[in-house]
């Protein structure tokens, strides 16, 4: 089985690889977030120009992040799978026994593991979900609410009006007609 360390061109050669992708992504990131920062604290007014690099440097930063993080979970894929390995051939050279029997209960375990997780993950965003739904239909009971009752006393409004309108007029048609019965 050979030794897992890599041997001593090649741990040479993988550092150097890291060190110079960390350094390019460190220089981009740093010249990135340097004008960010010099745009954001300087007391000059931005002009639509800087505005326009400023968006662009904010995207590529974003950019940066999400292959970051891309890398990150492949890596930690790769880690898992080789955690898995070890794990097989260690009990395998320790008790002995069928080495596919082994590797297909660690596949039979991690398929259970990563059904659990995501069976979770999922239930945590239903969850969300309807709590979002709720908080939505809460919102607009609220607003729709508070608009039946300004539209309620919109009416009462107009209907204390019209009935002013009413008296007014009524009595507009007393005073005409006592003015036509005098004229008589």
């Amino acid at each position: 089985f050979g030794s897992s360390k890599p041997t001593g061109s090649r741990q040479h050669e993988v550092q150097e690889r890291i060190g110079s992708q960390g350094w390019r992504c460190s220089c981009l990131a740093t010249r990135t977030w340097s004008s960010v920062v010099r745009a954001l604290f300087s007391h000059q007014s931005m002009d639509e120009s800087d505005a326009t690099q400023l968006r662009a440097d904010v995207q590529s930063l974003q950019k940066d992040v999400a292959s970051k993080a891309a890398t990150i979970r492949h890596l930690q894929n790769a880690l898992d799978a080789k955690s898995m390995t070890i794990g097989i051939l260690s009990k395998h050279n320790r008790e002995g026994g069928d080495i596919e029997e082994r590797i297909d209960v660690a596949v039979e375990e991690a398929t259970e593991k990563l059904r659990q997780s995501l069976l979770a993950e999922h239930q945590e965003a239903l969850r969300q979900a309807v709590d979002a739904a709720k908080y939505e239909q809460q919102e607009a009971l609220v607003f729709f609410s508070k608009r039946h009752l300004k539209l309620q006393a919109e009416k009462d409004g107009l209907e204390r009006k019209n009935a002013q309108l009413e008296a007014a007029l009524e009595e507009e048609k007393h005073k005409l007609a006592g003015a036509t019965e005098m004229d008589n």
